[in-house]
């Protein structure tokens, strides 16, 4: 009897431990799908950070320039004289503005991009532990299908050995 519990209980392991393996076989095959799209979106957020940081970067030369401009045409005499009773001295005030404004937005633009590097970074950790998790998922299904394959050797080497007496507990 108690051979034939011990029989029962590896075909149970057996069956336990191939299960595992398919198991892990579907979960590892979704992972290797969310790994792809993962690093398919860490790349279009990559190219879109360096898309973003060109842009601020012409932004800023924009306004380097714009100031530059600003701060000649204010060390001219006549064009300061010549706004101001033309236009009230509009011109120079416009101009402040639009540079207050250019300001604000490069300072805008440099914390999107910081705030982009930063997910961009996130994301590279996300993807680096989705690849160890799922190398350890591969190693656990390997080892499952070396149970499985150990356990049913066992089985069939202990059907073997046993057999004139399981024939006996049987009848």
């Amino acid at each position: 009897m108690k051979k034939v519990l011990v029989l029962a209980l590896v075909v149970v392991l057996a069956g336990v431990s191939a299960a595992g393996y398919f198991f892990l076989g579907a979960k590892i095959a979704n992972g290797e799908t969310q790994l792809s799209l993962g690093q398919k979106r860490l790349e279009a957020g990559s190219r879109a950070l360096e898309a973003g940081g060109d842009l601020l970067q012409a932004g800023e030369q924009k306004l380097s320039r714009g100031k530059h401009a600003y701060d000649e045409a204010e060390k001219n005499p006549f064009l300061v004289l010549g706004s101001e009773v033309l236009n009230g001295g509009k011109d120079f005030t416009n101009a402040r503005d639009r540079i207050g404004s250019g300001g604000k937005k490069i300072a805008a633009g440099k914390a999107t991009v910081s705030a982009g590097e930063r997910r961009l970074d996130a994301g590279q950790a996300r993807l680096s532990q989705g690849r160890q998790q799922l190398s350890m998922a591969e190693d656990a299904r390997i080892a499952c299908g070396l149970a499985t394959i150990f356990l049913f050797v066992l089985l069939v080497a202990l059907g073997l050995f046993w057999r004139r007496s399981l024939a006996r507990s049987v009848r």
